[in-house]
């Protein structure tokens, strides 16, 4: 069984994360100490390994690229906007979150009789990524490569 851990109203540190960050995603057998408890929330997901969140998880994120720039004559951190290259102007300390997971999503991810599938495709359906999201990289500028030669 996987875990999510995600940072909770305790654990909120602003400038540097957000209530529902994901921070982690365990097996059920990964010790936890006591301090976690009180901030993070905890998700458990039976019948769904930390590689398969893992997978899906990662398929969210965007990929940064890094290209060296023509005038500025340095390498720079952008990100892909539906094949347009944005600087990446602010990088999260936690690239996901779950904020919006509701109650009745977290009662159907612990239902078993639910398919794995489903309750996988929930919980991605659920997450934010926090690049694309940022308003400071939404609008950043547009990045051209250099030429080579």
């Amino acid at each position: 069984m996987a875990q999510i851990l995600l940072i909770n109203e305790r654990g909120h540190n602003p400038g540097v994360n957000n209530v529902g960050d994901v921070v982690a995603i365990e097996n059920d057998d990964v010790y936890l100490e006591e301090g976690h408890h009180s901030i993070f929330t905890i998700v458990q997901v039976p019948g769904v390994s930390k590689e398969q969140l893992q997978q899906a998880f990662e398929g969210l994120i965007p990929k940064p690229v890094i290209i060296e720039h023509a005038d500025l004559k340095e390498e720079i951190k952008c990100w892909d906007d539906n094949g347009t290259l944005r600087r990446l102007v602010k990088e999260p300390k936690y690239l996901l979150n779950l904020a919006n997971l509701q109650k009745e999503d977290i009662e159907s991810l612990t239902n078993t009789k639910v398919p794995a599938a489903e309750r996988v495709f929930t919980l991605t359906a659920r997450v934010v990524d926090k690049i694309t999201t940022d308003p400071t990289n939404r609008l950043a500028p547009v990045i051209k490569a250099s030429r080579g030669g």
